[in-house]
């Protein structure tokens, strides 16, 4: 799996990670998309009228194939396994990104998907809100007089990129997830023992 094709030769892109698409759409790049997967929500108004191509773990080969990509962005758990196999060898061009549960790897797959699209430059301001809004967190971590331990949030990715308010929840270790919300205050508040 990767990617040969010049970035410019993008125009019909899949998306079968709700992350990628926002971040596609936040690039300014949403025209480029020719469907998507259903986990792909944010923002509404430009993933509402894209063609769905199923559940990420419940893809269809047939229903992408369909769509004529000229590149495929995967998340690390599409599948099923066999469905996987049949676009492998279709020679079809694809990256995966690692959706990892943290702020370097939500930065990583913003890289990624920016890196392939030629887009660097316009992920650099998403890229430097999310890590100022980290040092803004932690620093109001460290007045706090007891840690928290752990933390649900909600919709944490879309609100990065400003997008709708969709649900998610996440249970994610408080070090990290607080690194993720901004403001911090709406949702930790200073506590006193």
């Amino acid at each position: 799996m990767g990617v040969s094709a010049p970035a410019n030769a993008y125009e019909r892109i899949v998306s079968t990670t709700g992350n990628a698409s926002a971040v596609i759409a936040q690039l300014g790049l949403s025209d480029k998309l020719v469907a998507v997967d259903t986990t792909s929500t944010t923002p509404a108004e430009i993933m509402d009228v894209l063609p769905k191509i199923g559940y990420r773990r419940a893809l269809s080969a047939e229903g992408i194939l369909s769509m004529n990509p000229d590149l495929l962005i995967l998340a690390p758990d599409a599948g099923p396994p066999n469905v996987i196999e049949q676009l492998n060898a279709s020679n079809l061009n694809t990256i995966t990104i690692a959706d990892e549960k943290s702020l370097d790897g939500v930065i990583k797959d913003i890289e990624l998907v920016a890196k392939t699209l030629k887009a660097e430059k316009a992920a650099q301001p998403m890229i430097e809100k999310i890590r100022a809004d980290e040092q803004t967190i932690k620093k109001t971590q460290q007045s706090y007089d007891r840690k928290p331990k752990v933390a649900f949030f909600m919709d944490v990715l879309p609100r990065l990129l400003k997008a709708s308010n969709r649900f998610r929840w996440n249970l994610w270790p408080a070090r990290t997830s607080m690194s993720l919300l901004s403001p911090p205050t709406a949702v930790m508040p200073k506590t006193k023992p």
